[in-house]
């Protein structure tokens, strides 16, 4: 069994979206820092202007990559993130329909994959 540290799981359980190149605050838009993202490699490439900085493992949807909407897929291209859900929420705490329900999850929990500890809710940035 792997003991992994508080930022692995924090960041295992992060629903961090498809290639998010954006990261912006409530205040003004980060234009310095962006995320890429792998979904075939679950992990998260933080940059700093073009520097890489950090890469942690993340969880994209089960649903798969698309962004019709309604569809709960991981969507695609550029995009910002319009709401960050879960500040304070400890590690492995379940969201259903962007709410805690008050449930604490362990990593890896056998058959189970519940949206835990953060949600990143997206935004494109490009023309439809």
């Amino acid at each position: 069994m792997t003991i992994r540290s508080p930022i692995d799981i924090l960041t295992r359980f992060t629903f961090a979206g498809a290639i998010a190149l954006v990261i912006s605050s409530c205040a003004a838009p980060d234009t310095q820092h962006h995320i890429v993202i792998s979904t075939r490699e679950q992990k998260l490439a933080l940059l700093d202007r073009s520097n890489l900085v950090a890469i942690y493992p993340v969880s994209t949807s089960r649903f798969g990559l698309g962004d019709w909407p309604g569809s709960s897929c991981t969507p695609l291209g550029k995009l910002e993130i319009a709401e960050k859900i879960g500040d304070n929420a400890p590690p492995g705490a379940v969201f259903k329909d962007r709410r805690r329900t008050g449930e604490i999850v362990a990593p890896d929990s056998p058959g189970r994959d519940p949206i835990v500890t953060r949600i990143l809710w997206l935004r494109g940035r490009e023309p439809q």
